[in-house]
């Protein structure tokens, strides 16, 4: 029987990166600076992993979600920032479903529909999750429509509609 290489042994503790007591304390300050910063990119629709992608301090966009999550209060504050952050969401949708036409309108779908996922995630209460209140698309949440234009009605006029048959 063929013995297990070194490299695929368990590691016990990766002495590359010793997590000493300054260590974590340097960690607990940055994550705890870069929270107050999080809620307020939440807030406004934004996303932490650009933030935290973007911040100088090569921050783990994972063990920070899970540092965030590993405090009752904290992971309130997050969930309550989403909250509000989803009405910033809804008001990017309308921006992008009003456009300016020269967007591509598939592309604008696409966007649409990534927020309306978005949102469902963020606020379940609200724009619920397929079990609660019903899926976006229909049943009780926001169905938007991209490129439907619906033909003026007639005034008095009657419109002829010829086949080109």
């Amino acid at each position: 029987m063929d013995t297990i290489p070194h490299w695929l042994l368990p590691i016990e503790e990766d002495t590359r990166y010793p997590r000493s007591k300054e260590r974590l304390e340097i960690q607990r300050i940055t994550y705890e600076s870069l929270f107050e910063r999080s809620l307020e990119t939440i807030m406004e629709g934004g996303s932490i992993r650009e933030l935290v992608k973007t911040d100088p301090r090569d921050v783990s966009y994972g063990s920070f979600i899970a540092w965030i999550k590993s405090n009752p209060e904290r992971e309130k504050r997050y969930k309550e920032a989403r909250k509000v952050g989803s009405d910033a969401v809804l008001e990017k949708m309308k921006e992008i479903a009003d456009g300016d036409g020269l967007e591509d309108v598939q592309r604008s779908k696409l966007r649409i529909d990534v927020r309306k996922i978005e949102i469902q995630a963020w606020d379940r209460e609200r724009y619920g999750d397929g079990e609660s209140r019903g899926s976006m698309g229909g049943g009780g949440g926001i169905n938007i429509i991209i490129g439907s234009v619906k033909p003026p009605e007639p005034s008095g006029n009657v419109y002829e509609v010829v086949s080109g048959d």
